[in-house]
């Protein structure tokens, strides 16, 4: 059970309790804390998300101190404390649960609860009950070899039940046969022993094999299942740690059968988890790294996953987000997605240097078109937060290109609406002309709607 799912399971005991949960947020980033408090303030009617995001906020925290009442928020995969600064509310009942790999987090992180490991009964009676053996024994090995560490339990038991493994100590001999040069980089704060990172890899080709035996034992030779799970599993890796919406992981493929089933498989096997309202799935951060760095060793293999998670995102339809639920909640989404991406070419601290990234010129439309949607669709202050994805563009393409030069018009527009000063790189050259509020964008950012085919090529070890 990873850190999000205890504070899953912490907000469904105080629900019971009686305690009111008011918002679980991605809390990754500063920029992505103030983008969920000001969307929040939208929801609470406190503001009309036309002003500036950090006003919001700041409006928000404010109407969280005066309130009463037992209410939960939830700020989740806090990388930085500092983030935090001014955005915690400390109103009358109100508890803020953080979740954190963050080692050593400070004095002002408050009441801090570990739930990195399970203890060794614990591990034990887990791996008992998942796997069907009755071998404490053998239990207690694979426990001190993964270091009692939940997620990489969970999966080495799914595995050892799906590949049919007589007892423990057979998996286990079979997990110390990779090589210690094939693990995932340490980064700062880890203590994980070597083994689990075979155990995540291990798990997730597992469930590829039996997604391929499946397909096979079909009559499917171009493997649809497996192919939509390899596209699903790297748009979880590559994307925002909060969770990529269930309802896109079903567009991958050609049919959506098979893009359920796998997803599905992917689940009932621990790869990763649905989110609390079953809205979206998530991966482990351990998982994502493995998965980024195995992607790193194979660069055809991950040209093509690249550019089918690419092409899933230019699949989602946000025309009519101004006036559509659905459309507008996904092109919130999106944006917490590119935030995603921009963090990663920024080579933040929770990324290694031998992770893959998606490169920041495939998405530079999806951006144009997120922007411009939802500075149409009155969020110019979330629009705003993807200032950084600008940048990253005009870094990547160059302050003269096409793409980057319609960017920084689509973001002044929104800096225009949201009745704040632009930067002044933001603007481009004059004969490049902004569009006008009720127009298109000034290239086409329109929604390409993709269709989303199956990858036919899986990610394999490579010897």
């Amino acid at each position: 059970m990873g850190k999000s799912q205890l504070a899953a399971a912490y907000a469904r005991e105080c629900e019971k309790a009686g305690w009111s949960l008011v918002a679980w947020m991605d809390a990754s980033s500063r920029e992505a804390l103030v983008a969920g408090l000001a969307g929040l303030a939208v929801e609470m009617g406190i503001d009309d998300g036309k002003g500036d995001p950090d006003a919001a906020a700041c409006r928000c925290v404010n109407r969280l101190n005066s309130g009463e009442g037992d209410r939960l928020i939830v700020f989740d995969n806090v990388e930085d404390f500092d983030d935090l600064t001014g955005l915690v509310p400390h109103g009358q009942g109100l508890r803020v649960l953080v979740t954190t790999t963050v080692a050593s987090p400070g004095d002002s992180a408050g009441r801090l609860i570990a739930v990195g490991a399970f203890t060794r009964p614990q591990s034990v009676d887990f791996i008992r009950e998942r796997t069907g053996l009755d071998d404490d024994a053998g239990a207690a090995r694979l426990a001190e070899a993964l270091g009692d560490l939940p997620v990489a339990l969970a999966q080495a038991a799914a595995t050892i039940k799906l590949n049919g493994y007589a007892t423990i100590d057979e998996y286990l001999a079979d997990l110390r046969e990779y090589r210690l040069d094939e693990v995932v980089d340490r980064l700062p704060g880890d203590d994980y022993p070597d083994l689990v990172h075979a155990a995540l890899r291990k798990a997730y080709e597992s469930a590829l094999d039996m997604l391929a035996d499946k397909d096979r034992s079909s009559g499917e030779e171009d493997l649809p299942r497996v192919g939509a799970a390899s596209v699903q599993l790297a748009a979880l890796a590559l994307l925002a740690p909060s969770g990529v919406p269930r309802p896109w992981l079903h567009r991958i493929g050609t049919r959506m059968p098979f893009a359920r089933q796998s997803l599905g498989a992917l689940v009932a096997h621990s790869i990763c988890t649905p989110s609390q309202d079953g809205r979206y799935v998530r991966i482990h951060g351990l998982q994502g790294r493995v998965l980024r760095e195995d992607y790193n060793k194979q660069p055809e293999v991950f040209a093509s996953l690249e550019k089918a998670v690419v092409t899933l995102l230019e699949s989602i339809d946000m025309d009519e987000a101004s006036k559509n639920d659905t459309q507008r909640a996904d092109a919130l989404d999106m944006a917490d997605h590119l935030r995603a991406i921009s963090e990663q070419q920024q080579g933040q601290a929770h990324y290694s240097p031998h992770e893959v990234r998606i490169n920041p010129s495939s998405v530079s439309k999806i951006i144009n078109y997120t922007v411009h949607r939802l500075t149409d669709m009155g969020r110019p202050q979330t629009a705003l937060t993807l200032q950084e994805a600008v940048d990253m563009l005009t870094n990547a393409l160059g302050p003269d290109h096409p793409d980057t030069l319609t960017a920084r018009n689509n973001l002044a527009r929104a800096h225009r609406q949201a009745g704040t000063p632009p930067q002044p790189s933001t603007y481009t050259k004059p004969s490049w002309p902004t569009a006008p509020a009720s127009s298109t964008p000034t290239t086409s950012t329109h929604s390409p709607r993709a269709t989303t085919s199956p990858a036919r090529i899986r990610m394999r070890e490579t010897s």
